[in-house]
């Protein structure tokens, strides 16, 4: 409605030609686009196809919710972009994954398994144990027995749930190939040759878990719902990824038709992540309990020749100094 008052207006610009105005929407007008659905782009709307706005005159992008901005600059390169989340004070999956990576060298195979198994936040967030592995494997640092160890034994809330193959992945991907304009007077014998040509053997877990931690202050539980997706690729390695209420191997790795620009869970999120409370480590409390002495056990330790009887030695006429 702007772009066609502002047209009809007659542009006074000292002799230019008068011609379509170009209008960037003001962020009300992009939030009342996004409450009434997806802007469908068109040839004089300024708007791509889909809810992936880049504001040029505001150096604002606005994508579909869970999804990072993938926008292009007038150099005709891809622009970078840092994302900010909320300030916590426990480590989440990247804090973690870069604290593994700069030990790794000095820990052996057992000790990285007890860490990504054992460590209270990753108890109580099995997400983050999954994501910072994924990091891991991707950076060559851990393998996929360490991997199957933590999911499948080791770690309490993952190791609860079993792994089921995904029985509808074939007819997913096929529906998608032949919904996919890109594939129009295909068939189905060319779906399964594509979807046979490519990784396409996908298991979950799922399920909803009760995990327990020790804190300073007691047992603390925690319940949740947990989900994951993993296949086996080439060069010895998996497609792992967290998989609540969505398919990322769909999504990202097969991108079928239908399922493409699906939602996806986003690892690491602030306000997804559970608080285990202070645990005071256990070699401070032996530590403290040795130290904890009395203005008696001070003298003793400070007057070794009373031999441990400070009384018999000060009647005795011994000399004791504090």
């Amino acid at each position: 409605m702007n772009r066609k008052k502002q047209n009809k207006q007659p542009r006074k610009n000292n002799g230019r030609k008068n011609g379509p105005v170009s209008v960037r929407p003001l962020v009300a007008e992009l939030a009342q686009c996004e409450k009434e659905g997806l802007p469908k782009g068109d040839s004089t709307s300024g708007f791509g196809k889909g809810l992936n706005i880049h504001d040029q005159t505001r150096q604002r992008t606005i994508t579909n919710q869970g999804r990072m901005p993938s926008v292009h600059g007038k150099n005709g390169k891809r622009m970078d972009f840092e994302c900010y989340v909320k300030r916590r004070n426990s480590a989440g999956p990247t804090e973690m994954t870069l604290s593994l990576r700069a030990i790794a060298p000095v820990l052996d195979k057992e000790q990285m398994i007890n860490i990504l198994s054992n460590t209270p936040s990753m108890v109580a967030n099995p997400e983050e144990c999954l994501a910072t592995m994924r990091q891991l494997m991707e950076d060559g640092m851990i393998t996929m027995d360490i991997i199957d160890d933590v999911l499948d034994i080791h770690h309490p809330a993952w190791s609860q749930l079993d792994w089921k193959i995904d029985e509808t992945l074939e007819q997913d991907y096929i529906t998608g190939f032949l919904a996919n304009p890109e594939n129009a007077n295909k068939t189905e014998a060319d779906a399964l040759e594509a979807f046979n040509a490519q990784a396409n053997v996908v298991f979950r877990k799922e399920g909803t878990v009760t995990v327990s931690v020790e804190t300073d202050k007691g047992t603390k539980k925690f319940t949740m719902h947990i989900a994951a997706e993993k296949a086996q690729l080439d060069k010895g390695r998996y497609f792992l990824a967290l998989a609540k209420d969505c398919s990322p191997f769909r999504i990202a790795w097969l991108k079928i038709h239908g399922f493409k620009h699906g939602q996806r869970q986003i690892e690491g999120r602030a306000k997804d992540h559970r608080t285990v409370g202070k645990i005071t480590p256990s070699f401070v409390k032996e530590e403290k309990s040795r130290s904890n002495t009395t203005l008696g056990d001070a003298i003793k330790v400070a007057n070794p020749e009373a031999g441990g009887d400070l009384m018999s030695a000060l009647k005795s006429g011994q000399t004791i100094t504090f």
